[in-house]
């Protein structure tokens, strides 16, 4: 496999209208009022840009590491399971008062219960972070499991949830 390097700017733009995409089609707007589809996996061993004051490599979640022409360096994100997301799907996303709120299900169809780790990231509707939480579920074998996850941030108009990984 090889890799290309790419800039900051051009992998913020990417990210932003890949955000926007799958906001769009799944609803994951404030304004949801019905059950939206499972957001769709990212691979493990993805990773996101960070300043960098010298450096010129790049790593991912797997360890790897890579020379880049753009002399940023790029973090690990959050531990993500390509498996288990699939049975995860945000249903609700809505400002409160405090902030975000996040709703959705867990699917579980072996016979024993299964931990999660859920992460999800609130932005505005132009892609900007403006919170970030996380939440343990235990999903009991053979069935749906209900999750909630609250943001505390000062929220936008319109507010968006974005499920960032799954382990």
């Amino acid at each position: 496999m090889s890799l290309v390097a790419v800039s900051p700017r051009r992998l913020i733009a990417t990210s932003v209208a890949c955000l926007a995409l799958v906001c769009g089609a799944s609803a994951c707007s404030s304004d949801t009022t019905g059950a939206s589809p499972t957001n769709p996996a990212t691979p493990a061993g993805t990773a996101s840009p960070s300043a960098s004051a010298s450096g010129s490599e790049s790593s991912t979640s797997k360890g790897g590491s890579t020379k880049t022409s753009t002399g940023s360096t790029a973090t690990p994100g959050p531990e993500n399971n390509v498996d288990k997301r699939k049975n995860v799907s945000i249903r609700g996303c809505k400002s409160t008062d405090t902030g975000g709120r996040a709703t959705g299900v867990v699917k579980n169809s072996s016979d024993k219960d299964v931990n999660y780790k859920l992460t999800v990231t609130f932005t505005n509707d132009k892609g900007t972070n403006v919170g970030k939480e996380s939440t343990d579920v235990v999903a009991a074998a053979g069935g749906d499991t209900e999750w909630t996850i609250n943001g505390t941030f000062k929220a936008p108009k319109k507010l968006l949830c974005v499920m960032v990984a799954v382990a």
